[in-house]
């Protein structure tokens, strides 16, 4: 797993190095191994990523007298229509296979790219900024544009030191996002100035703008297709770690992310590494039946912090027993009576924690107390400004 993000600049000023540091350490959680960088003039380009083998990106090569810059997340492989095309490249995931068949294809690319991935490649010679994702969503991709200046990262707190005044969220929406029992928003909802690349897009920026266009490769596989019922067992954490390991949860998923399995994962994956088991966990997920994009999202960020695999997979019953989710919610609501509750009462009146509690069941309700106190962590490191 890892991070990457950058910028470019078409009115050709120096970028902000500080800006790419500042880019690179808020999403140090998803890699916190290494961090690389390329400079050069208006471009700047990062990778974060956690293994001392993994080739080092971004990487810059030289085709024709033409500079080009690739950085990739994610472990691509050809779809049948790039196999046909490229049948001597051996490793789709190399940074000079990926740019052979980027100048072959242009803006095609994607089509011939199967597997998870997030890309980018800069053609300096023709200020061009390439951007495509995996048709599944496997690995997120975000952006922004201000002032000529194009931001792109894994994740939404990568882009807020990008930001030149204080972060605009929909107020309207999150209030609903907040009190709805599975959620109805992503961060890309609800941020006014940050866009997310959709699943199976491309995007080309250049100074006559960016373009945002859609892949045509072959459908993706449905997942819900293949799901067995076989559950790892997974407990709660003792009592004394609940509230160090909550707030580790929510300062590794963008803000509004949050679900009661969460630190049930993280204490299983640790758990795992502890005891030299195999770093990979298959679950039962609810919410997989409400919201496949969410656990989508959630199983590349756990994943990411905790360098494993996830596995969700579709529910027969709740699992979860309910005296281990009320000691859960005891520490969650502990944690939110310790803190400032200022912003809560502006988003949810001054009787919030009534609202909270007319949720009967207390998965849902747990959800929805992670989420106010996953809002009160973000305002103490971000200027939010709700409207």
């Amino acid at each position: 797993m890892s991070a990457i993000g950058g910028m470019v600049n078409w009115n050709f000023e120096t970028v902000d190095t500080r800006a790419l540091f500042d880019m690179s350490r808020a999403m140090i959680l998803r890699a916190p191994n290494h961090r690389d960088a390329y400079v050069r003039g208006n471009l700047a380009l990062l990778q974060n990523h956690s293994r001392s083998g993994e080739m080092r990106m971004p990487q810059t090569m030289i085709r024709e007298g033409r500079r080009y810059t690739v950085v990739l997340d994610g472990n691509p492989s050809f779809s049948p229509i790039g196999e046909e095309m490229f049948e001597s490249f051996l490793d789709l995931g190399s940074p000079e296979t990926l740019l052979d068949a980027y100048l072959s294809l242009r803006e095609t690319l994607a089509d011939a790219m199967s597997g998870p991935f997030a890309i980018a490649i800069v053609d300096e010679e023709r200020a061009e900024l390439y951007l495509g994702r995996d048709a599944d969503g496997a690995r997120p991709l975000f952006y922004r544009e201000e002032e000529g200046v194009l931001y792109f990262a894994s994740e939404i707190k990568g882009l807020l030191p990008t930001l030149r005044s204080a972060i605009r969220i929909d107020a309207g929406r999150l209030r609903t996002h907040l009190i709805s029992p599975y959620g109805v928003c992503f961060g890309e909802d609800l941020y006014r100035d940050i866009e997310s690349l959709p699943a199976g897009h491309s995007a080309i920026l250049s100074r006559l703008g960016l373009r945002v266009f859609r892949n045509e490769p072959p459908a993706p596989s449905d997942p819900q297709g293949s799901f067995d019922f076989s559950c790892a067992e997974i407990v709660f954490p003792k009592e004394a770690e609940l509230d160090r390991m909550l707030t580790e949860v929510l300062y590794a998923f963008d803000y509004p992310q949050f679900d009661y399995l969460m630190p049930t994962l993280f204490c299983a994956l640790r758990a795992r590494r502890e005891r030299g088991m195999p770093r990979s966990l298959r679950f039962e997920d609810p919410s997989l039946c409400m919201n496949l994009r969410y656990a989508r999202e959630r199983a590349d960020r756990i994943g990411s912090v905790r360098g494993v695999l996830l596995t969700p997979v579709a529910p027969r019953a709740f699992f979860a027993k309910e005296r281990e989710l009320r000691r859960l919610e005891r520490t969650m609501r502990s944690l939110l009576g310790s803190v400032d509750s200022a912003l809560l009462r502006y988003l949810l009146g001054d009787r919030w924690s009534e609202i909270l509690l007319r949720e009967k069941n207390t998965a849902k309700r747990i959800r929805m107390e992670g989420m106010a106190y996953q809002a009160i962590l973000w305002e103490k490191n971000f200027p939010l400004l709700f409207s």
